[in-house]
């Protein structure tokens, strides 16, 4: 990429500067002290010339300057009509003001677009309309109102707004342009305006054209023509947007370095949101400070995000979701003088309740959990404490528009604090938003004026609008005015200002002249007939717009750069170059290619950040082929040293810590004060990857309950279980059988169920409850004449009377097991029967003739009938059997006998899983792939955590040694067909309703 040369910046004079002077020391006419005024076309104009001034006025010989102001046309119709209004007991009518009078005529029967008066979207797009139109005159508007035409609607409302206003004694720019216009024909202007010099371009609307063509006429003016065209001295062909902005950002930074001052420089774009967000972000990242139209509006701004949530929560029934946005959008805080919320903890304890929306829910669930769960109590009453208060204050709106005001200065006032010492410190930016949200929402008091009273959804309307409405000042902060940084700005707002170098982005046919919206309130047909040319057609703002780009590239003195896109990286579509471009470029001058982000790295030019440094210098090792972790930026960053060296390990055949290898005896199998579960090493077998996430980190997937639509199957697994076990212990008691106490006790458990709140959408729930009550019948007519001896059966924990399950290996090694078998029943011809409840389709079950064990992934019925036969000193048979209690099961039974194979085979199996345990390999195993995604990886809850290329990683490291006793498992052939196991469906049972005499 081209850099200027050595020297460029120098001391030549700026043309343009050097005429306005000119002209401004011929108004004055040899006296020094004479007033003089220079109109130019806007603010930000009238600050830089009055900011440059003084240097061309020594530049000419002159001492200094004085008595020279500079302003637009629009400040001074506000200077000329203000004294009229204020002599007819008129003032100007705030934004809001006129918003709300728009809502009212909108709302009124028998006007168009009744009935979306009260649409935030209708009334913006309204007062935008309302902009425009005012740019013409009273006498312009009437007759468009009278024309039978789309958009001639929105002139007649603007017309009986600007009625309602005359009566309540306001104004709008209409009024203030009339009597500017009638004090500049009959005074010639404010007091000390002296003579005038317009500097054009000025673009003004017919009304605004008519103020400066009166003072024009009254005073004597000099009017300094626009700068001639110019053409580029550099163009730049660009990858794509993103790639466009790094360009421009370099140029700025190239010239920085060269010593032009950053405030001589500017980076212009086409309108639209894409391009300033693009080239603010990349000045933030490499450090450059800039200056412009302020982006941020004071609805994005911490406060303005807490008024807003807080209001809309209000206007709600409190839902979980919303709450949670809210407080995790602004620093709140509990109250006055209060501690931070905290946000984490309180969004698990409301998911861990079953929250999911109306006050009296989270009262209630809250403390049900604070019942439950002892150690969250007092969390979660403060949290059910703090819905409560804020809700009860919340919900009380005053319908006076200056009490709701102070009502809700009151409730920010009390949650947000910008001087709080015991959380981080406010940014300055938003300490400043913080009090211009209070100056917007103070501002809405004077609504009362136009409104005799306000309910709460038009006080959250007009309080978001007011905020949308507002872009946050940062004219008082350091760094923050205009001069302060690389200007960045579109086209049309550089008119009037001169830069040393001058940047143009966005040069394609999309976006130079691209394609003009079609404007819906005001048609085209509406503004066909406007004489004056105060509404342009799309064909006039597409000259309009390409007029600009033009002068914007006019502003640059010296260095003036074209660049343009060349695809959208979106839709992977070229941009076709502007037609401008012909125009804009001399035929003689070369077109730079400018490559992506990976080629510009070694193009040379200034690094825009740290990271780019960092890129650069790792691409310069790695091209002279030299290790690229030996490199300065690795060697001096741990934590770039870390990453590189855990990217490298990853792509490698040798599997290590990247890859779940935590290294031998971390986690043991063997710790005798620590029995295992058979889940748990079920687990293992499943993959290693998810036992670690899962049994040994305790990472757990988060249930939020709004997002439930019916049941999860793992909660309604649990609920049919403590159904049956509630039932099954009432008979060991002694009760007899009986379906309609299962049934009984299943309503009680499924509404203890549905008031917890983790139960899905409530039609589905209704499906629910009456497939688990078909499931219970189903249950209860295959029970059969068993006697049951234990429900819940629990081993091998401290408090348990049935000592662990202990399994000693063929290496001498031990393995304590816990855990709790569902039920135990003896069966009429003495044997013991231990049954392991499933609920769902269990479509596994089917193949476990195969194998029993699964290669480790059914291992709870040996094991339960081994504690089965050690609780009740057994020397018989012992049969275990998974119990499909559901109708969709895939097969009604698989039943296990406890043989000495079996168990030889348990004991292999559970050594194989152990070894892997206790050498610390825990690497993920997806199994083959499947559309989206892998077979083992399917219903994993950490499924989007794991890489992508978990496949290839694994088949690439498995033969690693380290990976041994986990290729053993994976590997290790079935047995045969052990004696002993059946998977068999049984016979077809209807669901009956009586329990049998």
């Amino acid at each position: 990429m081209p850099r200027m040369p050595s020297g460029a910046a120098g001391t030549a004079t700026d043309p343009a500067l050097a005429a306005l002077w000119e002209a401004v020391g011929a108004a004055k006419d040899g006296s020094p002290l004479a007033p003089v005024t220079v109109v130019v076309p806007t603010t930000t104009a009238a600050v830089a010339t009055r900011r440059e001034l003084p240097g061309a006025a020594r530049r000419a010989g002159w001492g200094g300057v004085a008595n020279v102001d500079c302003t637009t046309v629009d400040l001074l119709a506000h200077a000329l009509g203000t004294p009229g209004l204020a002599a007819a007991g008129r003032r100007m009518a705030p934004p809001a003001l006129e918003a709300e009078v728009a809502r009212q005529c909108l709302s009124e029967e028998g006007r168009p677009w009744s009935g979306l008066g009260t649409h935030p979207r209708t009334l913006a797009a309204v007062q935008r309309a309302f902009t425009e139109l005012r740019g013409l005159s009273q006498a312009a508007l009437e007759p468009l109102a009278r024309r039978q035409v789309a958009g001639a609607a929105v002139v007649a409302l603007l017309l009986e707004v600007r009625r309602r206003f005359h009566h309540r004694g306001f104004a709008d720019r209409l009024d203030l342009r009339a009597e500017a216009l009638a004090a500049a024909r009959g005074r010639g202007g404010p007091a000390g305006t002296g003579a005038l010099v317009v500097v054009e371009p000025l673009e003004l609307a017919p009304g605004d054209a008519a103020v400066l063509q009166a003072l024009t006429g009254e005073r004597p003016f000099r009017l300094l023509a626009p700068t001639p065209a110019a053409t580029a001295t550099e163009h730049w062909d660009c990858a794509d947007p993103e790639e466009e902005v790094r360009a421009a950002v370099r140029a700025v930074v190239a010239g920085a370095e060269d010593g032009v001052p950053l405030w001589r420089q500017a980076i212009l774009h086409p309108p639209g949101p894409g391009y300033p967000r693009l080239v603010r972000q990349q000045l933030a990242l490499a450090g450059v400070a800039s200056n412009g139209p302020e982006l941020r509006r004071l609805d994005a701004s911490a406060a303005g995000r807490a008024l807003i949530g807080l209001l809309e929560l209000a206007g709600g029934d409190w839902p979980r979701p919303r709450l949670l946005a809210w407080l995790s959008g602004a620093p709140v805080r509990t109250g006055p003088g209060g501690r931070p919320v905290p946000v984490s903890r309180w969004n698990a304890l409301s998911a861990a309740a079953g929250v999911v929306r109306g006050v009296g829910q989270w009262r209630q669930r809250l403390e049900r959990l604070a019942g439950d769960v002892p150690a969250e109590a007092d969390e979660a009453r403060a949290l059910a404490g703090f819905v409560e208060g804020l809700a009860q204050r919340a919900g009380h709106v005053p319908r006076r528009w200056p009490a709701a005001v102070d009502w809700a200065l009151g409730l920010l006032e009390d949650h947000l604090d910008p001087d709080a010492t015991d959380g981080p410190p406010w940014p300055a930016e938003q300490r400043l938003a913080h009090a211009q949200v209070r100056e917007a929402l103070a501002s809405l008091a004077d609504l009362d004026a136009v409104s005799g009273h306000v309910e709460p959804p038009e006080f959250r309307r007009a309080v978001r609008a007011e905020l949308e409405r507002r872009h946050l000042d940062t004219g008082e902060l350091e760094g923050g005015g205009v001069g302060d940084g690389v200007f960045v700005a579109s086209y049309e707002r550089a008119a009037g200002i001169s830069f040393h170098t001058t940047v143009l982005v966005g040069m394609a046919d999309a976006f130079v002249p691209g394609r003009a919206a079609k404007d819906a309130l005001l048609s085209e047909e509406l503004r066909a007939l406007d004489a004056s040319g105060g509404l342009p057609t799309r064909a006039a703002r597409q000259d309009h717009l390409e007029r600009r780009a033009r002068a914007a590239l006019a502003t640059g003195t010296e260095r003036r750069i074209v660049l343009h896109p060349g695809a959208d990286p979106r839709t992977g579509r070229a941009h076709v170059p502007s037609r401008l471009l012909a125009e804009l470029l001399p035929s003689s001058l070369p077109t730079e290619r400018v490559p992506s982000l990976t080629a510009s790295l070694t193009a040379g030019g200034p690094a825009l950040s740290t990271t780019e440094r960092v890129l650069r210098e790792l691409g310069a090792w790695e091209a002279a082929g030299l290790a690229v972790d030996h490199a300065p930026p690795v060697r001096l960053d741990d934590r770039l040293a870390r990453g590189l060296d855990a990217a490298q390990a990853r792509a490698g055949s040798s599997f290590t810590r990247f890859d779940g290898l935590v290294g031998a005896g971390r986690v043991t199998p063997f710790d005798p004060a620590r029995p295992l579960s058979a889940t748990r090493l079920e687990t293992y077998a499943e993959c290693p990857r998810r036992f670690l996430f899962d049994r040994v980190l305790g990472v757990h997937a988060r249930i939020l309950p709004e997002d439930l639509w019916r049941i999860e199957a793992r909660d309604r697994g649990s609920l049919v279980h403590a159904v049956l076990e509630h039932y099954v212990a009432e008979r060991i008691a002694g009760a007899s059988r009986s379906l309609d106490r299962l049934l009984a006790i299943a309503e009680d458990h499924l509404d203890r169920a549905a008031a917890g709140g983790l139960v899905g959408k409530a039609l589905l729930w209704r499906l629910d409850r009456a497939a688990i009550a078909r499931d219970l019948h189903m249950f209860f007519a295959e029970e059969g004449d068993l006697e049951p001896l234990a429900t819940e059966l629990s081993f091998g924990a401290a408090d348990d009377d049935v000592p662990a399950v202990r399994v000693t290996l063929a290496d001498g090694r031990s393995v304590q097991f816990r855990g709790r078998a569902d039920r135990v029943d003896r069966s009429p011809d003495g044997e013991l029967l231990v049954s392991d409840y499933k609920t769902g389709r269990q479509t596994g079950i089917a193949r476990l003739g195969e194998d029993p064990l699964a290669g480790g992934r059914r291992l709870q019925l040996p094991l339960y009938a081994m504690a089965a036969r050690q609780a009740f000193t057994h020397d018989g048979p012992v049969r275990a059997r998974y119990w499909m209690v559901s109708a969709e099961r895939a097969a009604a039974l698989y039943e296990l006998e406890l043989t000495g194979p079996v168990e030889r085979h348990f004991g292999e199996v559970v050594g194989r899983i152990a070894a892997g345990v206790d050498a610390g390999c825990f690497p993920a195993i997806p199994g083959p792939p499947r559309e989206q995604g892998f077979d083992g990886c399917a219903w994993c809850d950490f499924d989007r955590v794991c890489p992508a290329t978990r496949d290839r990683q694994w088949a690439a490291k498995r033969t690693d040694p380290e990976l041994a006793p986990v290729v053993e498992l994976v590997d290790a052939d079935a047995p045969e067909a052990l004696p002993g196991t059946l998977v068999r469906a049984m016979p077809a049972v209807a669901p009956r309703r009586k329990a049998a005499p």
